[in-house]
């Protein structure tokens, strides 16, 4: 099961109670930050807050997946994908942990974890490539996207 962010929610509206909750539940929460990024100059507490909650939930150990509400207007269909990865790290997860929030906790999160989300034997996969140290933000530096044949 998965939950996303509530118009006006904020990072309090996070009790403890409902953290475990979402903790025992296994629920995944997919914060759709892009759309909140695209109204923030009009909605400028949303998306502070929305932020802060990202953060307090992962460290808490929720799981957090990437999606987004591409098509909505000011979130573009394929570039919200990456405005979401970039968000994660600002929100305060490494670049790493962003990947993993858009690979392997979403593919779990659409019960496909047994087939995609990580480079492993048996799964399908693709790859990025990218040079050098990846202390930066996501897909900032792709060389190259390389398609594994399908099985």
């Amino acid at each position: 099961m998965s939950i996303g962010i509530l118009p006006g929610a904020s990072s309090s509206d996070f009790s403890d109670t409902l953290v475990n909750m979402m903790l025992d539940k296994k629920i995944c929460f997919v914060p759709t930050m892009a759309t909140a990024w695209a109204y923030k100059d009009m909605y400028p507490d949303l998306f502070s807050a929305l932020k802060k909650a990202v953060k307090r939930l992962y460290d808490a150990g929720v799981n957090i997946a990437v999606g987004t509400d591409s098509g909505a207007p000011g979130v573009v269909i394929g570039q919200a994908v990456h405005k979401e990865l970039e968000l994660l790290v600002e929100a305060g997860l490494s670049p790493m942990e962003a990947i993993v929030c858009g690979t392997k906790k979403a593919a779990e999160n659409l019960g496909q974890g047994n087939e995609l989300g990580t480079i492993e034997t048996g799964k399908l996969a693709d790859l990025i490539v990218v040079a050098g140290n990846f202390n930066i933000l996501p897909l900032k530096c792709i060389l190259s996207a390389i398609k594994c044949p399908q099985k």
